[in-house]
């Protein structure tokens, strides 16, 4: 496991480099959920200004963008300021260290009580991420302290900004977009604007057919409920035969 979240960090960029060598052929489909959604935009941009002929050109076949937090609103910005002052990147250290240090069964018992996980194994696998090491958590803080101004409404680095770019460029693979009806993180108003972004189309240049779901009263963190997972997973093997893709690799964000 990495100590620290630069080691973190640079064995998740190796293993998506990875999987770009292994099935760059047969196309990889990039799934971010949550700020997750937002890095899938960045990279996806970056691999467009490198100059490939398309973004296939480096085995991205397909986007889906899952309960995507692509833009700070007024609350979750006053929380931004929190997490980026002293007082709270100290309390978040505090607090990391506690939770890292109860016993076991506790941690459990909180995953299953705040987070609405059933299955053991579930449960499991959100220890092994958030439960294992003070910098799992703390790293959460950190990030609102490095995004948070990329994040803003005005700044042409928050998610919608990058997005609307990405669909001027005729080389931008189809987009698939997911949206919970209550959600902090990826608001309905947000949903509306992704919606509007994606039905008007991309032009004559490209003949990239884009999807928008509404997930009705699904959890912003779906991912950690079984259930809920299988129900966003068949949204996507429906979106990937609509667009033609059969066999993809997929990455996740």
């Amino acid at each position: 496991f990495a100590q620290d979240t630069q080691e973190e960090a640079s064995r998740l960029g190796a293993a998506v480099e990875r999987l770009a060598a292994r099935h760059g052929k047969e196309g990889l489909v990039l799934v971010g959920q949550s700020i997750g959604a937002w890095c899938v935009l960045r990279h996806t941009h970056e691999v467009l200004r490198g100059g490939s002929d398309n973004a296939g050109g480096k085995g991205i076949v397909a986007v889906v963008l899952a309960t995507p937090f692509l833009e700070y609103d007024e609350g979750q910005a006053m929380l931004g300021r929190l997490c980026c002052s002293w007082w709270g990147h100290s309390l978040a250290g505090l607090v990391a260290n506690f939770l890292v240090a109860l016993p076991r069964f506790v941690q459990a018992f909180c995953a299953v009580d705040f987070g609405g996980i059933v299955r053991e194994e579930d449960v499991e696998a959100v220890l092994q991420t958030f439960g294992r090491f003070p910098h799992h958590l703390e790293s959460m803080v950190a990030m609102a302290k490095s995004e948070f101004e990329l994040l803003l409404p005005n700044s042409s680095t928050n998610g919608f900004a990058v997005l609307q770019e990405l669909l001027q460029d005729s080389r931008f693979p189809p987009v698939l977009a997911l949206y919970a009806r209550v959600d902090m993180w990826a608001p309905w108003k947000h949903a509306e604007r992704m919606r509007g972004m994606l039905s008007r189309g991309r032009g004559a240049r490209s003949s990239a057919k884009d999807y928008f779901v509404d997930l009705g009263d699904m959890k912003h963190s779906f991912c950690l409920v079984f259930d809920q997972s299988r129900q966003v997973a068949k949204h996507v093997v429906t979106f990937l035969d609509c667009v033609q893709i059969r066999t993809p690799a997929a990455a996740a964000a």
